[in-house]
């Protein structure tokens, strides 16, 4: 066959492990000898089982002349290769692409003739892994994954590349999200959440590795994770590799000095040979998955209420072995995109006004939680701080000049029940408790506003009406609410003084009497001196 000039060929279907990993030594399967080939893979990825089979047989002549022959049955490959009755073999111009290679098409086809495997081997990660001993022929190489990537002709010692192997990437084995977070520790991983201000939550990397990227060996995994002000980092729970937990890992967990970010990096080689002739053997295995577990606690004041959340972002990357002995490790020249996990909290307001909708102060609620107080916070809400006393908080809060309580720091979808202990200074205490739903909301601007209405009988209605005898209008400048309850306080009635009318009414008589006496007297006068 003119047009194929090289002795091996070779189809090599791989997926790599995301490893920083480091070659040892050689790894050889067979035995050389005088007049017989090899084919090295120069990226074996550890743990995985490669295997050769041999296409056709082939000569060569004294002047490198090759022919290529088969007893096989090539029908199925018609389109791509062609025999005629003394075997010799052809490929056709369908096999072959504009740079006179061959096509993925005719790769394909060739798997499927390709028989038994003449020499199998799992790498162990060291590299090459040679395959020794071989026959002159055509070969198709392909790896434990089973996927063909190319098909190449050499000379009889030939080196091929494991071309089928994945860059290392984000997990995608759930939501296509390599970043995710659990309010309960791990029992539920989602893309977002919601939680109390102190609550604790547990963050979740997901990574698949490879031992190669850009055809080069991985010599480290470096992780970086940004926590937003809201959330405080916690620890590292866990690193695990493949399943199993490794700790030869660093960190640089001070976020206060970067910027709320840290850090981690896996070591993914073993480094051997000298120093003037290191060798790099990878660590783990191919497509090894890397999970990062660490936790983080919500700052009821420093966190995002509502709008976007409070957004976790981690990113990775990785860096080669050195090209010379002692020298730097060079970085990957691609990107891998962010991942995102956000966390949310909320906030609800309690409005006190009169039954004329103006602002009342002085009211004091009772909580079914703690809270701290507003001198503490940014924007004058108190802040979600459990269900437990401690110094500095309370459950009681009192409305202040404008009426408006603020509460934040809250899970969404909660009922919050609140009881009046104290209403302000002449007006009427309210009969029952009152209920308020912790809502989410999507508003991006720290302005909101509610409006209520009062009707006749002083009630609070959502509904307009000509007969409402008041408008009330809740508005906060510094913080997305979520929900309001407006509460009505009624003046009370004045009450009868002591002796009231029933002391007045008969002075008013008396006077009458005495009056009209009076009058009875001077006309019987009149009439006598008649």
């Amino acid at each position: 066959m003119k047009n194929v000039k090289k002795l091996l060929a070779v189809v090599l279907a791989a997926a790599m492990v995301f490893a920083f990993s480091v070659t040892a030594f050689a790894q050889t399967e067979g035995t050389a000898a005088e007049g017989k080939g090899s084919i090295s893979i120069s990226n074996p990825s550890k743990g995985v089982e490669y295997k050769v089979y041999k296409i056709f047989d082939a000569t060569v002549g004294a002047k490198g002349e090759i022919n290529y022959t088969t007893d096989k049955d090539i029908t199925s490959i018609a389109t791509y290769f062609t025999k005629d009755t003394a075997g010799n073999i052809t490929a056709t111009a369908a096999a072959k692409d504009s740079e006179g290679k061959l096509t993925a098409e005719a790769v394909t086809a060739l798997a499927g003739i390709k028989g038994d495997a003449v020499k199998t081997a799992t790498s162990d990660g060291s590299t090459p892994l040679t395959f020794a001993g071989l026959d002159y022929g055509y070969y198709y190489v392909e790896s434990g994954l089973g996927t063909a990537v190319s098909v190449d002709s050499t000379k009889p010692n030939v080196t091929i590349t494991d071309k089928n192997s994945k860059d290392p990437h984000w997990d995608d084995d759930h939501s296509e999200n390599g970043k995710l977070v659990s309010k309960d520790g791990g029992e539920t991983w989602v893309d977002s959440t919601s939680v109390n201000a102190g609550d604790t939550v547990t963050f979740k990397l997901d990574i698949t590795s490879s031992n190669y990227a850009e055809g080069k060996q991985i010599a480290n995994f470096i992780i970086t994770d940004d926590l937003p002000d809201g959330l405080t980092f916690g620890q590292i729970s866990s690193v695990k590799v493949g399943g199993t937990s490794v700790t030869d890992y660093t960190a640089n967990t001070n976020t206060a000095a970067t910027d709320g970010k840290f850090s981690i990096t896996i070591p993914w080689v073993t480094v051997g040979g000298t120093e003037t002739e290191p060798t790099y053997t990878s660590k783990y295995a191919a497509n090894a998955k890397i999970e990062i577990l660490y936790t983080a606690t919500l700052d009821g004041d420093k966190a995002v209420i509502a709008q976007t959340g409070n957004i976790n972002e981690a990113d990775f990357t990785w860096n080669y072995v050195p090209t010379t002995p002692g020298g730097e490790n060079p970085e990957p020249d691609m990107d891998i995109e962010t991942e995102k996990a956000t966390v949310f909290t909320y906030a609800f307001a309690l409005k006190k006004v009169d039954q004329d909708g103006k602002d009342l102060k002085g009211a004091v609620f009772t909580l079914p939680f703690y809270v701290n107080s507003t001198a503490d916070t940014t924007d004058g809400a108190y802040i979600y701080a459990g269900t437990t006393a401690g110094e500095g908080l309370t459950n009681e809060v009192t409305s202040p000049e404008n009426g408006l309580i603020v509460i934040k720091g809250l899970e969404e979808g909660k009922s919050v029940t609140v009881t009046e202990k104290t209403a302000p200074d002449g007006y009427n205490k309210i009969d029952g408790d009152i209920t308020v739903a912790v809502v989410k909301t999507t508003e991006t601007t720290t302005t909101t506003t509610f409006t209520k209405y009062i009707d006749a009988d002083g009630n609070v209605t959502d509904t307009q009406s000509d007969t409402n005898k008041a408008t009330v209008t809740i508005t906060d400048n510094n913080i997305v609410i979520g929900s309001a309850q407006v509460v009505v306080n009624k003046a009370g009635q004045e009450l009868p003084e002591t002796g009231g009318m029933g002391t007045t009414i008969f002075y008013i008589i008396g006077a009458i009497l005495v009056f009209g006496a009076g009058v009875v007297l001077i006309t019987r006068r009149r009439m006598s001196a008649q």
